[in-house]
């Protein structure tokens, strides 16, 4: 007969508090080897031991090789008697008391749906693709679990745009943030050799690459081809609403797929500028169904034009059969790269932050790299970049005559209204805790 026993742990506070946190959404943002997986790994037990019923939960990853390697060996660590419950083909743990742990990658979010759970760990978010986050906050909303996510800030991604700034904005009741140094780990801080190591690091890499690294701070990866400043994120204002209501010209791009996502961006021109202020953007859907998705833009935000993907004439053919004014764009990559980069540069191009598509796909957006490391700049890496097309085609088919006056900066406050029109919104000593294992 199996016997419970106790172990105890030491943690820093700011390990105690993400261990401990009762909001909807919890996400320790934390540099390298800050002991940001280990929390994680005790949290799960946690949601195991803190329930009278048996309980079905989730851990997740970027991949197999990050859920094997790094997730479930610190799981199986902390709790080595669940290993003997871990069926690896199924890829799930199933505990005596009827408690199911399923273990995915995010490389195949799909195998996700359709399951009703009381918990989720996402390990590593931060390299995982936007429509993960969607999918697992509507797993947890039936039973109103909760959601650890811990990882480093790989990029300024949805993890920054859905996580940290509404909660550094207090924005978002639902999430709290925990974020530390990887030198606060009491393992690096009272180890010689490994400050060392930091030392070493913060010498080599660039000061941006350090605090994203190893301070856990969200900074600009460096050679992005479209580096969108924070003050040309737009939220909802009396200035974009005005524009809103008299632009110039409304306008819209098209990037086709099936296989590959398909997407639809929308822009406000006015004075020679581009509001890009709706999106959209799914897998799977059929010709019919990505010009329903325009026809119901269209009527939204009065689309005077629609500038879709030119290499797809039978498409363009259905667009103009079904009603929609199609014009002619530049299908020229490195042209349209160059062109929409100056629009950034001269502060010709915003974002409403509703984009987050948009955002999230910009801020991995870099160019392939040759084999001497040197940049390709007429060919960007071809991964989560759809959105990013649309915005070429639509900026590349309208470019409205230039600005004949330098304006200077244009900085627009943030209000925290919602308009009809724009309808879319450490401490040196440690803490413990006890765990209860069961005896192997």
């Amino acid at each position: 007969m199996s016997k419970d026993v106790k172990v105890t742990y030491e943690l820093h506070p700011k390990q105690y508090d993400a261990y401990h946190f009762t909001k909807k959404y919890g996400a320790t943002i934390c540099g390298k080897r800050s002991g940001k997986t280990f929390v994680g790994a005790l949290w799960v037990g946690k949601q195991i031991n803190d329930s009278a019923t048996p309980v079905k939960g989730l851990i997740i990853a970027p991949t197999y090789k990050i859920l094997d390697q790094a997730a479930l060996d610190t799981l199986f660590g902390v709790f080595p008697e669940w290993k003997q419950y871990y069926k690896q083909q199924q890829r799930v743990i199933e505990l005596p008391r009827g408690d199911v742990i399923y273990c995915r990658s995010a490389e195949e979010p799909n195998s996700i749906e359709g399951l009703t759970l009381n918990f989720i760990w996402s390990d590593e978010a931060g390299q995982m693709k936007r429509d993960i986050w969607r999918i697992m906050r509507a797993r947890v909303s039936t039973t109103k679990g909760q959601i650890f996510i811990t990882t480093s800030p790989y990029t300024m991604n949805w993890c920054y745009h859905d996580l940290y700034k509404p909660w550094k904005d207090g924005l978002d009741p639902d999430v709290d943030v925990f974020m530390w140094k990887t030198e606060e780990n009491p393992v690096f801080k009272n180890d010689a050799e490994n400050m060392r190591f930091l030392e070493q690091e913060r010498r080599r890499l660039s000061p941006e690459e350090y605090a994203r690294e190893y301070d856990g701070l969200f900074t600009h990866l460096q050679g992005l081809i479209w580096d969108i400043p924070e003050q040309q994120v737009l939220g909802d204002s009396p200035m974009l609403q005005r524009i809103m209501q008299f632009p110039d010209r409304v306008i819209g791009g098209i990037d086709w797929g099936f296989h590959n996502a398909s997407a639809v961006s929308i822009a406000f021109i006015k004075d020679a500028t581009y509001y890009i202020v709706d999106e959209w953007k799914e897998k799977g859907k059929t010709t019919p169904e990505i010009i329903a998705e325009a026809k119901r833009f269209q009527k939204l935000y009065n689309v005077a034009v629609w500038f879709p993907d030119p290499a797809e004439p039978d498409r363009i053919e259905e667009m103009k059969r079904a009603g929609l004014h199609v014009g002619s764009t530049n299908k020229d990559v490195p042209l349209g790269l160059s062109y929409v980069s100056s629009l950034i540069r001269e502060q010709r191009l915003f974002v409403h932050e509703r984009c987050k598509e948009f955002l999230d796909e910009a801020s991995q957006y870099v160019f392939e790299k040759n084999a001497d490391e040197k940049e390709n700049r007429e060919s960007p890496v071809k991964f989560n970049d759809h959105i990013c097309d649309s915005v070429r085609y639509l900026c590349m088919g309208y470019r409205p005559l230039e600005p004949r006056v330098n304006r200077g900066p244009i900085i627009v406050p943030k209000a925290n209204v919602v308009t009809a029109l724009l309808n879319r919104k450490a401490m040196q000593q440690r803490q413990s805790i006890t765990i209860k294992r069961s005896a192997e």
